[in-house]
């Protein structure tokens, strides 16, 4: 079985059309739904708020119960020279290959909004040891910073590309991927964009525009996975372009 874990409940129902003999289920505090692809996978997917302790609670939740592959896909922010430079654009989707548990740096985000964004604030030691990598992504370089807030501070940012070469910021991935590692279970994190790290940006939740965004999404991340068939050149392309077929 595989858990599909999403941060929004308008993406998780719009999985449900792609699956057979679906079954809703209570799983802890987590609504979940059972179900069979067309190509007879069994998936689970469940409605998790894009917390890192929800994500790592419902991460060991999905390996108690037998999962033997924790896909993740949620919203993030990703750092404004890596936007530019890799040309992205919001509303695409990226793999990511691991995960910086940046809660430590709460303290920091309460300060820099109320002071000048590019003051020399000491980042908090220890930072670099939280990393953890997606085993089932050995190769995937482009990592995640997970902070207990949205991070709306550029400055920081950039700041943090530089010294761990994040480029991507949420408040959740970082939950999976420990749980994942604690579990013995191998981990696929997939980020939708919703732009580049600015002041009153939301890396995730965001209301209905960024569930919109993450449902309008949704069908290119399953396709390009290999969780359903693929009906457009330009997804089987995609798909090629991933090397993550989570069937095999």
């Amino acid at each position: 079985m595989i858990a599909l874990l999403l941060d929004d409940s308008i993406a998780a129902h719009g999985v449900l059309r792609h699956l057979r003999n679906v079954r809703p289920r209570v799983d802890g505090p987590f609504m979940a739904w059972d179900g069979r692809t067309r190509a007879g996978l069994d998936l689970r997917v469940v409605h998790v708020p894009p917390r890192i302790d929800d994500q790592y609670v419902a991460g060991r939740l999905q390996a108690h119960h037998g999962a033997r592959l924790l896909v993740h896909l949620g919203m993030a922010r990703g750092a404004a020279s890596w936007m530019e430079e890799e040309s992205r654009a919001a509303g695409e989707i990226v793999l990511a290959g691991w995960a910086c548990d940046l809660r430590a740096l709460e303290p920091v985000q309460r300060i820099l909004p109320d002071t000048t964004p590019g003051a020399a604030v000491e980042l908090p030691a220890g930072l670099a040891a939280r990393r953890v990598a997606a085993t089932a992504l050995p190769d995937v370089e482009l990592g995640v910073g997970s902070l207990a807030l949205p991070l709306t501070v550029a400055g920081l940012a950039e700041r943090l590309r530089k010294r761990f070469g994040l480029a991507l910021f949420d408040t959740a991935a970082a939950g999976l991927l420990e749980a994942c590692v604690e579990s013995g279970v191998d981990g696929i994190l997939g980020k939708v964009l919703a732009g580049s790290v600015c002041p009153g940006g939301e890396a995730s939740g965001g209301g209905m525009a960024a569930e919109c965004l993450i449902a309008e999404s949704m069908d290119r991340f399953l396709e390009a996975a290999g969780l359903v068939e693929t009906t457009d050149e330009t997804l089987r392309g995609a798909q090629a372009g991933t090397g993550a077929n989570l069937e095999q």
